[in-house]
């Protein structure tokens, strides 16, 4: 299918292919290298692991001209037509798998099957010192079976790239298995003819080594099939059916998938959101883990907005659909997600380059041992030792390297609310060591409250303002002052403080109740941030807010209108927010801050236990800055205020390439883009989401230290992978070469070459099973 780039809409396409027949990072290189040379192409990407080809492309070139290189190259392709339905393209490459799961455990039966007799009675022979023709016939049909029924896989896919003048790993092991049969059967041949009686044959080493590496090839194929479920245990957190509302209030089921846009939909207690959209009816408890990576539930009501895939604990609601049931944040995400474990990382690009050449390179080394040996007079053992070169250099594990880790990373990652676009990404991640904040929207909620109060009296002989701080008595308690040194109390504290206590004040001045009323009602025909929060402060004191006529708007002033009669001004103040004036007189003095995230403090800590250093950087004045640095936990010394875009841009260039810049602006966006990592919150603008190369999706601070936590473990993943797979080969191939195996080098090869996929593929299910394990843990916590 293809796909136009959101950046590019009429320069570049994006094409997926499903690419069949592809068993190693050899395949994979060589098709992207043909890929790559082709005119018009700009990016190719192929995974042999999920079968997949992602290709960036000039206008002009199309889906057929690529499934024709990729054919061309000895393998079968098709475009996706579905990659819009994460569903069904998730649904394509785990069919994919399990047929490939079920193929090479078939083989490995009969593989074992056959070998095992042969084995035995090859043993049996010698020890009892027994040399027939019978023996000689039985191994000869075992081994013959076992290239028929297991071999022939091989074969296939040798054949199908030798005939385009390519190589591959099934090249190695094609041409293994066939030199020991051959090589075996001219003995054979040769001794019913009564020569060659000294020499033994490999009949059962040829069998052993078909059968061994189809068992480590079902072991690989098994792993990446359970290495990437996490897409699909994403996909499954959206409910199958969903109980759609009809206009005369019926209900009927339909599948969530079918949702419009605008249906109504009833969530019961119990079950899963199945679509993004606000609450008309109900409130509930949700878990919003998927989404924020925060275990516990979080109450939501009328007018507020829900993810699809999250858990309705307690309460029944009506749900507004805003898109489609194909087109919810879950299936993006999912979709990215696929995007990520397709792609691959920097330190895995040198690998793959060693592995596009490697083949070839093996072939060489494997004739000029067979000739080494054969020049020193010992042609059999220059076969055998030829053979086991072949068999032991197999570049699997080199390629399974980086992909199996990169699976299970960004896989654990999504499942935490934590969206990594790429490989790059997630390696860059693993290299960090300084962690630098926005404030606005980031470390604090990027919206004003109402933080302290004063009613203002008139000084009788002066005339001039006097402010009286608002002490909140009752009959049980006592309670701090509104300006207190308590710092920025929440909302539900103010409201705590105020709601149903008698105020004593001056008789000159206002009650706390009519300021809040009279500010509130001024204020109520303007959109800016300072009205919203003194609205909102008003509706949770129980505030009646009478209506204004003949609002003024002033910018950077203020606003004036009239109420009950009265003229009444909200100015700004350079000692405060603002100040309430009736008639001309102050009356009130309103003071705003951004307030701080509840999280972040923890969060920051939790950065700096494991290593970070943390910093802000903001265009805030510094004051504000650092009182946020203080209650957040970020060292006086590591905050930058009054920062423009351009000087974000220069702090993040002076930290270089290990700093990660998390924001969530627009004046974030270059900032974002130019950090060694950027982090976007998932609530912010678009474009900084497109300038990060990593979203929290869920517009929180939670996930942050997971995030560091599962990028190391996968960068410390792929160095002992790479390190398992580049020492194999390093020690092997000299190992083979030299003849030190010994007369079952064949056998022995197929079984370390078995062994180190099975090592490769192991470290990768340790990394899924320690990190399942953390997510587990603090989901109890």
């Amino acid at each position: 299918m293809t796909q136009k780039l959101a950046d590019e809409p009429c320069l570049t396409r994006t094409h997926v292919l499903r690419v069949d027949g592809m068993h190693c990072a050899g395949c994979s290189a060589s098709i992207a290298q043909q890929l790559q040379s082709q005119p018009g192409v700009r990016k190719a990407i192929v995974d042999h692991l999920s079968g997949m080809a992602t290709i960036e492309t000039e206008a002009f070139v199309t889906d057929q001209k690529l499934v024709d290189l990729v054919v061309g190259s000895g393998y079968q392709a098709q475009p996706i037509e579905a990659i819009v339905d994460p569903v069904l393209m998730q649904a394509q490459a785990e069919r994919a798998q399990s047929r490939a799961e079920y193929l090479w455990r078939r083989r490995s039966q009969i593989g074992f099957a056959l070998w095992i007799p042969m084995e035995s009675l090859h043993w049996i022979a010698m020890t009892q010192h027994m040399h027939s023709s019978a023996v000689d016939i039985t191994l000869l049909i075992g081994s013959t079976l076992s290239m028929a029924l297991v071999g022939s896989g091989f074969w296939r896919s040798a054949w199908s790239v030798l005939r385009v003048w390519r190589t591959n790993m099934d090249v190695l092991i094609a041409l293994g298995a066939t030199t020991a049969y051959v090589a075996s059967l001219v003995i054979f041949i040769g001794q019913q003819m009564g020569q060659l009686q000294d020499q033994s044959t490999w009949f059962s080493e040829a069998a052993a080594l078909l059968a061994i590496i189809s068992l480590g090839h079902w072991f690989e194929a098994k792993a990446t099939k359970s290495a990437g479920a996490a897409v699909r245990e994403l996909l499954e957190l959206q409910p199958e059916k969903a109980e759609r509302i009809g206009a005369a209030g019926e209900s009927e089921f339909i599948q969530s998938q079918d949702i419009r846009a605008q249906d109504l939909i009833m969530v019961r207690p119990g079950g899963r959101v199945p679509i993004d959209g606000v609450i008309e009816v109900g409130q509930a408890d949700l878990d919003e883990s998927v989404m924020t990576g925060e275990p516990l539930p979080v109450r939501r009501t009328l007018g507020e907005r829900v993810g699809a895939g999250t858990m309705c604990f307690s309460g029944m609601l009506h749900v507004r659909a805003l898109t489609t049931g194909r087109e919810t944040s879950l299936s993006r995400i999912a979709r990215l997600v696929q995007h990520a474990q397709t792609s691959r990382p920097p330190i895995q690009r040198m690998a793959d380059g060693v592995a596009s050449v490697f083949v070839p390179l093996v072939l060489v080394i494997a004739a000029l041992t067979a000739i080494g040996w054969g020049i020193a007079g010992s042609w059999p053992t220059g076969i055998m030792a030829a053979t086991t070169v072949l068999i032991i250099s197999c570049p699997c594990a080199l390629g399974l390297a980086g992909p199996m880790a990169v699976m299970v990373g960004t896989g654990e990652a999504s499942l935490r609310g934590i969206l990594i676009k790429d490989a790059a990404a997630l390696e860059r991640a693993g290299r960090i060591s300084t962690i630098l904040f926005d404030k606005t929207g980031t470390l604090t909620k990027g919206e004003p409250v109402v933080t302290n109060v004063e009613l203002l009296e008139r000084d009788s002989q002066t005339n001039n303002p006097t402010s009286q701080p608002i002490h909140l008595q009752s009959d049980s308690q006592s309670h701090p002052s509104i300006d207190s040194p308590v710092k920025n109390p929440s909302p539900q504290q103010i409201h705590a403080h105020a709601a149903g206590h008698a105020i004593s004040t001056s008789p000159h001045t206002l009650s706390l109740q009519q300021a809040l009323a009279l500010a509130a009602s001024v204020e109520s025909g303007s959109e800016h941030p300072i009205a919203r929060a003194i609205a909102r402060r008003a509706a949770q004191e129980n505030v009646v807010v009478a209506l204004a006529t003949q609002f003024e708007s002033t910018p950077g002033l203020g606003v004036r209108a009239q109420v009950n009669g009265q003229s009444v001004e909200m100015r700004r103040d350079k000692s405060a927010s603002c100040v309430l004036l009736v008639n001309g007189a102050q009356v009130a003095r309103f003071t705003l801050a951004d307030a701080l995230r509840a999280e972040a403090p923890k969060v920051v800590q939790a950065l700096q236990t494991i290593g970070m250093r943390t910093g802000l950087v903001t265009g805030d004045r510094r004051l504000e800055a650092l009182r946020i640095a203080h209650e957040s936990g970020i060292h006086e010394s590591m905050v930058t205020a009054d920062a423009t875009p351009e000087s974000k841009l220069e702090v993040i260039r002076r930290h270089g390439e290990s700093a990660m810049m998390v924001g969530d602006g627009v004046n974030d966006s270059a900032a974002l883009a130019a950090a060694g990592l950027g982090v976007a919150m998932g609530g912010g603008t678009s474009i900084a989401s497109e300038s990060a190369s990593i979203v929290l999706v869920g517009g929180t601070l939670t996930a942050l230290p997971a995030l560091i936590d599962i990028s190391k473990a996968t960068l410390r993943c792929m160095r002992q992978n790479l390190f398992l797979a580049f020492m194999y080969n390093v020690l092997a191939i000299p190992l083979a070469a030299f003849a030190l195996l010994g007369a079952y080098g064949p056998a022995i090869a197929a079984a370390a070459m078995a062994c180190s996929d099975i090592s490769v593929v192991g470290n990768a299910a340790r990394l899924k099973w320690s990190l399942k394990r953390a997510r587990m843990r603090a989901t109890r916590v």
